[in-house]
């Protein structure tokens, strides 16, 4: 019990840093939340997906709170922190409708946080004066599911290469 609790308690502190790091580096807004969803990943392959969403819950609050970047905790808090906990549960739904159900919830996230970003910082008027403004959304939609099928190609892929290789070398 008391690993679970140090575990959950590193991978918190550790996630709560980085995300704090996207008021440092604000053109890491997108990369940073995944790191931390990585760490919450590893966190859900080691203990288990109530720890680890345990740990999602703990860093969106205090990330909501301490971080200055408020569009990388909405990323976190929408996707990036919990998908990876939800993830286990969608791959062990039929193959057919896995993709169907995992799209749907990432444009469903990727679709609130464009409107938290449209009420909060204005985005929608800077973006219709762009020479593609008018399609704005058909463009957003086909980024949105090329960046999610490379991102959960490679949640799989980290996941397949943190079991092989440097889960030996972590927990020794």
């Amino acid at each position: 019990m008391s690993y679970k609790i140090a575990l959950g308690g590193i991978v918190s502190a550790l996630s709560l840093v980085i995300m704090c790091l996207t008021g440092i580096l604000p053109a890491l807004y997108i990369v940073l939340p995944m790191l931390c969803g990585l760490l919450i990943k590893m966190l859900a392959e080691e203990v288990s997906v109530g720890w680890a969403f345990l740990t999602y819950i703990s860093v969106s609050l205090l990330s909501f709170f301490l971080n200055p970047n408020i569009e990388a905790t909405f990323i976190f808090i929408l996707f990036f922190g919990i998908y990876p906990v939800i993830s286990k549960w969608l791959n062990k739904t039929p193959v057919f409708f896995r993709l169907p159900i995992k799209w749907i919830y990432y444009f469903s996230a990727s679709f609130v946080n464009y409107r938290i970003s449209v009420f909060l910082v204005g985005v929608d008027e800077s973006v219709k004066n762009l020479p593609f403004g008018e399609y704005w959304e058909q463009i957003f939609v086909i980024i949105i599911a090329v960046f999610f099928s490379v991102y959960d190609f490679y949640i799989s892929l980290f996941l397949k290469i943190y079991q092989e290789k440097w889960r030996k070398k972590i927990f020794r």
